[in-house]
């Protein structure tokens, strides 16, 4: 009886063994047979403008298939390109406006903080021009107008952008659902192609142009969403830009204005002492040549026109600035 019961116990003993192996083998099969790689007969290159460039060019060598093939596959890498080249533009602009959303807080401290500080302009201009020559007075006049120029474009720049948020608002809704709608098509689109590879020629570059699409639209998505998600911020943002950029180009127009004013200024003044340095010379020279006189009279007329053409254009900034 005891002889008996110990080989009960092992036979419980090894049956229990086997069947660990058992489980053992059946797992480490289906852990090799899922880290297998998946087949590669359908997989897609890398997507980049530069390899599907190219692949284009390539093709286009290609002298042993088919015109109408060749048209229809340079027509889907053409595609292809153009959405990838969108997908890029549309991811640059969601970085740039996730790092706006990012940093408008802190911003839009620094812009309420200019806002309330008031208009001003340096109160020793006229003493500066005082010293400085003609050409040089001029030479700064130019460059305040180009200043004033920069600060209306940058103001036209963050109307225009405030304008596009609240038009993209209107129409986020039913542009997102077309996006969606589109990705989906063309995911199940893709997932029809899936076993199709190179060797199908154009079949297979529509496929690429579809994937390309596929990153293309995921792009737009992601834009558009990161612009919905936060619109209330951005519209405020771009609205306070706007009103300091605005505040700027009050500034810049009142410095242009002073400096005119000391530019029309010294014409006046060098028109009007060369009208007296003629007459001077007439004065003390009467008994000069015909020709020399007649010089110093066109001298004259000159500095009389020279005042002139000063005052009227003096007449003609206070006119602007009214």
């Amino acid at each position: 009886n005891e002889r008996l019961r110990i080989m009960k116990k092992t036979a419980a003993f090894v049956t229990m063994i086997s069947i660990c192996l058992i489980v053992f083998f059946i797992a480490d099969i289906q852990a090799q047979q899922t880290a297998k790689p998946p087949s590669t007969a359908g997989s897609l290159p890398t997507l980049s403008v530069e390899n599907l460039k190219n692949k284009r060019s390539e093709i286009e060598n290609r002298t042993d298939i088919d015109a109408a093939v060749k048209s229809d596959s340079l027509k889907h890498i053409d595609e292809a390109i153009q959405h990838l080249e969108l997908a890029d533009g549309s991811n640059q602009q969601a970085s740039e406006v996730s790092q706006l959303i990012q940093t408008a807080p802190a911003r839009l401290e620094t812009l309420l903080v200019q806002l309330k500080r008031p208009l001003s302009a340096p109160d020793n201009i006229a003493e500066r021009a005082q010293q400085m020559d003609f050409q040089k007075l001029e030479q700064r006049l130019r460059q305040k107008e180009a200043e004033l120029k920069r600060a209306q474009n940058r103001l036209l720049e963050w109307d225009a952008r405030l304008a596009a948020e609240k038009e993209f608002i209107g129409q986020a809704a039913a542009q997102l659902s077309n996006a969606n709608s589109r990705r989906k098509d063309v995911e199940t689109e893709l997932a029809g192609l899936e076993t199709v590879t190179e060797k199908d020629s154009g079949v297979y570059f529509r496929k690429l142009s579809l994937a390309s699409e596929l990153k293309k639209l995921s792009a737009e998505i992601k834009l558009m969403e990161v612009r919905q998600n936060r619109h209330d911020l951005l519209v405020e943002l771009f609205d306070t830009e706007g009103d300091v950029a605005r505040k700027a180009v009050e500034s810049r127009q009142k410095m242009v204005g002073i400096w005119q004013a000391e530019v029309q200024k010294r014409r006046q003044q060098e028109a009007f002492q060369a009208q007296e340095e003629a007459q001077d010379a007439i004065l003390q020279t009467p008994l000069l040549p015909k020709d020399i006189r007649e010089q110093f009279e066109i001298n004259i007329r000159l500095s009389k026109e020279l005042q002139a053409i000063a005052r009227e254009e003096a007449a003609l900034i206070e006119e602007q600035k009214e």
